[in-house]
């Protein structure tokens, strides 16, 4: 339960900060963990494969920042769960 509520206040932090976040990473995908910028990439596939080397899948999300909500998707790892594209 901890992790969910991380995880949602991860995103919450996400959604109140985008504004500025925009500014910086538009377009790019950001790794946020404990309510921070871990690092922003080109694609999710590479903000996922890059960010497991150092953080344990399911202590982080992945966001793209951009204000067009047709480009946006959420998208979480949990480990019960796997997202086959």
């Amino acid at each position: 339960m901890a992790e969910e509520n991380m995880l949602r206040d991860n995103y919450e932090w996400f959604e109140k900060k985008l504004p500025e976040l925009i500014e910086v990473y538009e377009d790019q995908y950001v790794v946020i963990k404990n309510k921070n910028v871990l690092a922003a990439y080109s694609s999710f596939e590479k903000a996922f494969d890059e960010t497991i080397k150092t953080e344990v899948p399911g202590t982080f999300i992945i966001q793209l920042c951009s204000l067009d909500e047709s480009k946006t998707v959420q998208k979480f790892y949990t480990p019960r769960v796997s997202f086959v594209s």
